[in-house]
């Protein structure tokens, strides 16, 4: 996508890609490690970031 599909679609809103999930740029960091040293990476995060992980904010 970019800057030209940006500039197409500021000039032609219906040119817009719709319904589209951005969850997965959430997750392109891991993928790109992944590729680039087979081998997942290591998260040693606190809290888990998937949707509706949270039982009790839900």
């Amino acid at each position: 996508m970019g800057e030209a599909y940006y500039n197409g679609i500021d000039s032609n809103p219906a040119l817009a890609t719709m319904d589209v999930e951005a969850e997965s740029i959430g997750f392109i960091g891991y993928e790109v490690y992944l590729e680039n040293f087979n081998e997942s990476f290591q998260r040693n995060s606190l809290y888990c970031i998937e949707t509706c992980s949270n039982k009790k904010g839900w």
